[in-house]
């Protein structure tokens, strides 16, 4: 069994460190310089660190000023299109249809209404076949539901020696009104 004592004194290696080797204080230079003499690097001007405040402030006006022409442009193509729109609809109510007739000449309307006559025709022609092979598709026959079992229709097929699913409608309403008397028949003969 372990003992307390040399649980608390064992460490995992991987958490073991030398605490003043990785601290380092921010707060003292890395060149000493004597006090009075200055770094040589802060006399020159480096572009890539950093720009001059009057050609940044130059640039912020260029990027306002490019935003503000957007924002205005934005604005009058919105008002021209609503213009152009409303302009548009004033003409049209007054404009539709008018005087159609006599923009065309007169050969091109003679034309436009003989092509009319012609499509009219050929319409007429396609529905008259179409109004044949429907009318040859419409069922003959209807649904008449179950009046009775399947077991009794078997029977009196087998008595009358015809066939009830081989029957037209009428037939069939007339086989129904036979089956019934059929049964009461059958049930007479029992009693």
């Amino acid at each position: 069994m372990w003992s307390r004592r040399s649980w608390m004194t064992t460490f995992d290696p991987l958490f073991v460190f030398d605490v003043p080797q990785t601290v380092v204080d921010l707060s003292v230079p890395l060149v000493s310089y004597p006090a009075g003499t200055h770094d040589p690097w802060f006399d020159r001007v480096h572009p890539q660190h950093s720009k001059p405040s009057a050609e940044l402030a130059r640039e912020l006006a260029d990027m306002v000023r490019k935003f503000k022409g957007k924002e205005q442009q934005s604005q009058r193509e919105t008002a021209r299109r609503e213009r152009k729109s409303h302009y548009y609809m004033e003409n049209s109510r007054f404009d539709q249809h008018s005087d159609k007739e006599n923009q065309q000449p007169a050969a091109l309307h003679e034309l436009m209404t003989q092509l009319k006559q012609l499509k009219q025709l050929y319409e007429r022609s396609e529905t008259l076949p179409m109004k044949k092979k429907i009318k040859r598709l419409k069922t003959k026959k209807t649904y008449e539901p179950p009046q009775h079992s399947v077991r009794i229709v078997k029977q009196w097929e087998r008595a009358t020696k015809k066939s009830f699913y081989a029957l037209t409608a009428n037939e069939r309403v007339l086989a129904i009104t036979e089956i019934a008397i059929w049964k009461k028949q059958r049930k007479e003969k029992k009693m």
